[in-house]
């Protein structure tokens, strides 16, 4: 008798509207329930209690929006995976959509970078020298936040080495910031942690509007989706 073949898929999915405030966990529990059923043979550990081979590739904020959250499962036979967004699409809930599915999908290792598109409440009373401004303390080689350390405690860390590039304009009479941030393995950056500088170093309070995150990108740049 031969020996069955897996399928290894990387669902990219959308989470938008009133979806982003589920939580990591709920959202996994959102996609085990619609693969079960989309009648998908899915793989499952062993053991008594069993559970599917379900991962979400560098898990997204609550409240955030995405265009591209990556989600991989493993199914137990091979499998036609260009049906699954038909199938999975009419049993997820509002603002949850499969957009592709794809075999043998970039480790999630090799992704280094995340693209944001994030929409700030232009504070009241700005100048026009506050754009610059904050272009000048998020692009200082000595940017450095607030972080936590793995016992709690609070430390300055030099994070000019986690933006690979800043771009930022007004929109429609707020502030728009295109942002491409660390999102490693062994550590990234939060976009939060740039409206949480510009209070500390500015005194300027950026409230957020949105954030969807855009794209993920290996160390030279190449998208990975």
């Amino acid at each position: 008798m031969s020996e069955q073949i897996e399928c290894k898929v990387r669902l990219t999915v959308t989470k938008e509207g009133r979806s982003v405030y589920i939580s990591h966990l709920d959202f996994m529990r959102v996609l085990i329930r619609a693969l079960i059923r989309a009648n998908l043979p899915l793989k499952h550990s062993e053991g008594f209690h069993q559970r599917t081979y379900l991962s979400l590739v560098r898990p997204l904020s609550l409240g955030y929006e995405s265009g591209c959250e990556l989600c991989d499962i493993v199914l137990t036979k091979r499998y036609d995976v260009r049906t699954l967004p038909a199938l999975l699409n009419p049993v997820l809930p509002e603002g949850v959509r499969v957009v592709s599915a794809v075999e043998n999908a970039v480790n999630g290792r090799d992704i280094i970078w995340t693209s944001y598109d994030i929409v700030l409440e232009k504070p009241e009373g700005a100048d026009e020298t506050l754009l610059e401004k904050l272009r000048t303390l998020w692009l200082d080689p000595e940017f450095s936040v607030m972080k936590r350390n793995k016992k709690g405690k609070l430390n300055a860390v030099c994070v000019a080495g986690y933006i690979r590039s800043i771009d930022l304009a007004e929109k429609d009479g707020d502030l728009l910031l295109k942002a491409v941030l660390k999102d490693s393995p062994d550590g990234g950056l939060n976009p939060s942690y740039l409206l949480n500088a510009a209070q500390e170093s500015l005194g300027v309070t950026l409230e957020l509007v949105s954030c969807r995150r855009t794209g993920f990108y290996n160390e030279k740049g190449e998208s990975c989706l």
